[in-house]
C-alpha cells in the first residue's frame, strides 16, 4: 500500500491490525518514534511531545518499557536478565489496557530515542507474546529499511518476523516523499476508502522509490554499507577511551549513536548538545541529536554512499569536536 510519510504509513497499518484482529489497543515503547501527526505523537514514547496537544493521547494507546540495556528500567543485565522487558508487557496489558490489543508497534533499532539497538533474541521473545496475544507485530522501518543497516530491511538483520513492515525516508532515495506499507496476503483488509490520500501515488514518487530499490537491492550495495558500517563503528568505538563523556557506542551498517555522559555516568543532554552544536559551527559536521535535543545521544548517519575515507574523516572531525567540548 502506497503513502506519503512515515506518520501515514504507520497510522495505515495500525489501521490494518484494528479491523483484522477487531481488537483496539496499540502497545510501543517508551522512547520511541513514529511520526508528526497527533495519532503517530499518541503511539511515540516521549510524553514531551504530546505537551499541549490533548487530542493526541487516547486510552488505547499503552507504553511499554523498551529494550535498553545500558540503562534497563529493571536494573538488569542482559543477558541474565529474562528478558524482563518483554515478559512484563504481559502484566501491562493485563492491568493497563482495555482487555482489546491489536498490536505491537516497535522500531528495529529506536532511532530518535537513542540509537537503542536491541539485544540478542528480544525480538524472538516478542514474536511469541505478539502470537499469545493474537496481537499484529508492527516493525516501523521508516528508518532502518532501504539499506541503512546493510540490510534492504533490518527486520531481516534481527529476525523479527513482523506481519506488517512501514517504510519512508529513504524509500525515496534524496528525500522524495513517500512510504510504504508492506504486509501478510491475509491482513489486506482495508477497502480504498479506509485509507487514501491525494498524493498516494504520486508518479515522481514511485519513479524515485523504484530507482532507489533498483540501486540499493544490488548485493554488492548492501554488503559495501555493512563494511562501511564496520569502519565506522570500529572508528567510533575508539572514541571512549580518548573521551570520558561517552558512556556507550552503539549501532548496525551506517546507523550510530554516541550516549553522552557526565562524571557519573548521568545522561548529559547539554553537552549532547554543545557536541552537535560545535560540530556544525567548527567542523560543518552535521550529526543529530535523540529526542529533538531531549536527549543524550549523538547520532552519526553518513549517507549510504560515503567512501570510506569520508567516514574517517567524519569521525576525525568527531573527535576534534569531543577534544574541544572536553
Amino acid at each position: 500500500m502506497r503513502d506519503i510519510t512515515g506518520s501515514t504509513a504507520n497510522e495505515c497499518a495500525v489501521k490494518i491490525a484494528q479491523k483484522y484482529t477487531e481488537s483496539t489497543d496499540i502497545v510501543s515503547l517508551f522512547l520511541s518514534h513514529h511520526g508528526q501527526t497527533q495519532f503517530a505523537t499518541g503511539i511515540s514514547g516521549n510524553a514531551f511531545r504530546r505537551k499541549g496537544f490533548p487530542n493526541s493521547t487516547a486510552p488505547n494507546h499503552l507504553h511499554v518499557p523498551a529494550p535498553y540495556c545500558y540503562r534497563c528500567h529493571y536494573k538488569a543485565s542482559y543477558p541474565g536478565c529474562g528478558f524482563q522487558c518483554v515478559e512484563a508487557i504481559a502484566d501491562h496489558i493485563e492491568y493497563g489496557s482495555s482487555g482489546s490489543v491489536a498490536c505491537m508497534i516497535v522500531e528495529p533499532i529506536l532511532g530518535n530515542g537513542g540509537n537503542i539497538v536491541p539485544p540478542p533474541g528480544y525480538f524472538q521473545q516478542l514474536r511469541k507474546l505478539c502470537n499469545e496475544y493474537g496481537m499484529v507485530l508492527i516493525a516501523d522501518e521508516v528508518q532502518t529499511g532501504i539499506g541503512r543497516t546493510g540490510y534492504m530491511f533490518a527486520s531481516e538483520l534481527f529476525d523479527i518476523q513482523p506481519d506488517i513492515i512501514t517504510l519512508a525516508k529513504g524509500l525515496g532515495g534524496i528525500g522524495v516523499p513517500i512510504a510504504a506499507v508492506l504486509m501478510k496476503s491475509r491482513l489486506n483488509v482495508l477497502k480504498k476508502h479506509e485509507h487514501s490520500f491525494t498524493s498516494g501515488s504520486n508518479l515522481i514518487s514511485l519513479a524515485a522509490a523504484q530507482s532507489t530499490l533498483d540501486v540499493v537491492a544490488q548485493p554488492e550495495f548492501l554488503n559495501d554499507v555493512k563494511l562501511k558500517g564496520e569502519i565506522l563503528g570500529s572508528l567510533l568505538n575508539e572514541l571512549p577511551s580518548k573521551h570520558k563523556c561517552i558512556g556507550d557506542v552503539r549501532g548496525v551498517g551506517l546507523m550510530w549513536g554516541i550516549e553522552i555522559v557526565d562524571q557519573d555516568g548521568a545522561p548529559d543532554v547539554h553537552k549532547a548538545n554543545e557536541i552537535i552544536e560545535t560540530a556544525f559551527s567548527d567542523q560543518r559536521l552535521i550529526l543529530r541529536d535523540s529526542r529533538y535535543g531531549y536527549g543524550n545521544v549523538v547520532k552519526v548517519r553518513p549517507a549510504l554512499v560515503a567512501t570510506d575515507d569520508e567516514i574517517a574523516e567524519i569521525v576525525e572531525r568527531l573527535d576534534a569536536v569531543l577534544q574541544k567540548v572536553g
